[in-house]
């Protein structure tokens, strides 16, 4: 029996969470042109600290599996998806030494399936968010809810408490000039894309991060910064709800609108995954062939609330 296996996948990363809020206008700097930023992605939070966020997050794996023997050939579709939108008012009870959420509480806008149109929770419906190990412990009304954890884990709008820090993933100690570029950490960036259910080795991982421009959130003077990571040799962990065996490669693409003045919180991040699996097993009596593409996209607003 032979297998063989090709991986094309990319990473969602949440980073942080925070002020700002409305859809970013395009860039208004011309690249090399503007004066030096510093770049800096890790906005602490503070206790008693509240803002708006608005997610719109969906997952999904979708392809076909072929079977075929000397005198017929079958197949079966794979078709499993989720597709939210989660819109709410976040209160920090408690912060770490490094400014990230010990304990929330969100008060619950709007939170349901886009795809079908069905209300998950109403309006009104509290989610206390306490960290444990690795994440955080959701309570739906002071109850927990299994049936709802993979959407509220997908949606959920705090960073996850053992995640590297933005500025240990992709920051950069340097002032920088619109249209700049730099090596992001590959150690950090493996780590991160393991807890994203993807097995990586530092050594075959490349990209950068660039500062792509500047722009205006509701008055605020704003960066833009975009970040692609490519890993080979990459393997499917436990970050979907399929198994695999095999290596291939990994792709990454991440927007971030942070506020020029380092005080305030980021007001936008956006990313994409998208896996492509080909695995295909024969032997003498029979064959058969799987096409999967795993995708994920996460896109959140901030804005702060007094």
């Amino acid at each position: 029996m032979t297998k063989q296996l090709l991986i094309s996948t990319s990473v969602w990363v949440c980073l942080a969470c925070g002020g700002g809020a409305t859809t970013p206008a395009a860039s208004t700097t011309t690249p090399g042109t503007s004066p030096q930023y510093q770049i800096v992605l890790h906005r602490p939070l503070v206790n008693g600290q509240r803002f708006r966020v608005s997610v719109d997050a969906q997952e999904s794996i979708e392809g076909t599996m072929t079977n075929s023997t000397a005198d017929r050939a079958s197949s079966n579709a794979i078709n499993k998806g989720l597709k939210v939108t989660l819109v709410g008012t976040v209160t920090i009870r408690e912060v770490d030494a490094q400014g990230r959420a010990q304990s929330a509480l969100m008060e619950v806008e709007q939170f349901k399936a886009t795809d079908s149109g069905e209300t998950l929770l109403p309006t009104g419906t509290s989610i206390d968010a306490v960290r444990g190990q690795g994440d955080f412990s959701l309570m739906v009304n002071g109850e927990p809810r299994p049936d709802l954890l993979r959407a509220l884990r997908l949606a959920f709008p705090l960073h996850r408490p053992s995640s590297p820090l933005g500025d240990e993933l992709f920051g950069s100690q340097t002032p920088r000039q619109v249209g700049e570029s730099w090596a992001f950490s590959k150690s950090a960036v493996a780590n991160n894309l393991v807890e994203e259910g993807y097995a990586v080795r530092e050594t075959g991982i490349s990209g950068d991060t660039r500062l792509t421009g500047t722009t205006s959130v509701n008055g605020v003077d704003c960066l833009e910064l975009g970040v692609q990571v490519h890993a080979d040799q990459a393997g499917v962990g436990e970050g979907w709800d399929m198994k695999a065996v095999g290596t291939g490669k990994v792709d990454s693409t991440i927007k971030l609108v942070v506020p020029v003045d380092t005080k305030l919180m980021v007001a936008m991040e956006e990313s994409t995954t998208r896996g492509e699996f080909e695995i295909h097993v024969s032997d003498e009596a029979a064959a058969s062939h799987t096409g999967v593409t795993l995708s994920r996209h996460r896109r959140a607003l901030y804005t702060p609330v007094k």
